[in-house]
């Protein structure tokens, strides 16, 4: 599987996960937007060697640093940004 073809697949399950009705303009710029957002969270992740991953059954975000190994539990968002307790 190619870079493309990740980004499509992904996309494809973040607007399907929300039912939300939008006008066919709306929904090409959610999508668009959508696509520039993994685009460079893809290249974040790459840069640090730090990705974002979830549980199989109720999809709890953690952070895993592929240098390490090391994950960090719990990443919550605040006011301030993301945060995670180490």
């Amino acid at each position: 599987m190619n870079e493309n073809d990740w980004y499509k697949i992904n996309l494809e399950k973040l607007t399907e996960s929300h039912n939300i009705e939008l006008s066919e303009r709306e929904a090409r710029e959610q999508k668009a937007r959508i696509e520039v957002f993994l685009h460079e969270l893809t290249g974040l992740c790459k840069k640090y060697d730090i990705y974002i991953k979830g549980c199989g059954c109720c999809g709890s975000p953690w952070l895993e640093d592929f240098k390490t190994g090391k994950q960090y539990d719990n990443l919550t968002i605040t006011e301030s940004g993301y945060e995670v307790d180490d």
